[in-house]
């Protein structure tokens, strides 16, 4: 390994200065909440459309990905329907349209059959 020259040092001491160093948190994570990697495999196509469309949106290709997979997730493990479809228990609530238990008081005793 060849010693750089001072013109070659300086330069890149120039460099230096320009960069701002720092840990960035995870978007989209809480605070002091851990986070995951996850590797999906798309065709080259996909990538360069969805980080064409990241970028238009003026977002990372990360964060446009979690975001549409948290919209999807929402839209289908969460209850959509209106107030007027739920019904209220004193230990829980339920939506009439999909069944879905939107809420259950922790101190009710185990469900048996034929229970909300």
């Amino acid at each position: 390994m060849t010693t750089p020259t001072p013109e070659e040092q300086a330069a890149v001491d120039a460099a230096i200065e320009d960069v701002t160093l720092g840990v960035s948190s995870p978007t989209g994570a809480e605070p002091g909440e851990g986070t995951v990697q996850v590797l999906v495999r798309v065709p080259a196509g996909s990538r360069d459309r969805w980080k064409a469309a990241a970028e238009a949106k003026g977002t990372t290709l990360s964060e446009f990905v979690r975001s549409c997979c948290d919209e999807q997730a929402e839209k289908l493990l969460d209850c959509q329907h209106p107030i007027a479809h739920r019904k209220m228990f004193p230990w829980a609530e339920i939506c009439k349209a999909c069944g879905k238990r939107l809420w259950e008081n922790p101190r009710t005793p185990h469900r048996g059959p034929g229970r909300v």
